[in-house]
């Protein structure tokens, strides 16, 4: 159904929006318009893209449909069935995966904050960084 089918294209966007993080910090990056940013969006897009397409035909080489339609955890079933003993590097690979988006997400988000306090649409107190680090440590938090 088309509700289904939007439904997975924002599920599928979900893993490709880190290189949208990379906008928020260009003030950081040395010469980003030279060759940082599209460095790290031309190797990152077609990266994800390769990862996921190769997941997901793993995924359907090794599993039945059924299969994929009862599991709750597709990712779990599938270690489970090829990895035996070593299926928990699943989840825990899952796991770190999160974490891995949400490190983007707070360094990304706090450089929202304290570029808002700078410019003054935000309390000044979030525009104060780190002396010897130069983090902005009250966005941060």
């Amino acid at each position: 159904s088309v509700g289904h089918l939007a439904l997975a294209f924002l599920q599928g966007s979900f893993a490709f929006s880190g290189w949208n993080f990379l906008n928020y910090v260009t003030e950081e990056l040395v010469d980003p318009r030279r060759q940082n940013l599209p460095c790290a969006i031309f190797i990152s897009i077609p990266l994800v893209t390769f990862v996921y397409t190769f997941t997901n035909i793993a995924y359907f080489t090794a599993m039945s449909p059924q299969e994929l339609l009862s599991s709750n955890a597709v990712a779990v079933t599938f270690g489970e069935k090829l990895l035996g003993y070593f299926s928990w590097v699943m989840p825990v690979s899952v796991a770190l995966s999160t974490f891995g988006g949400i490190n983007g997400y707070l360094f990304t988000s706090s450089r929202l904050c304290f570029s808002g306090a700078r410019e003054g649409h935000l309390p000044s107190l979030l525009a104060m960084i780190h002396v010897k680090h130069c983090t902005p440590i009250p966005a941060l938090l």
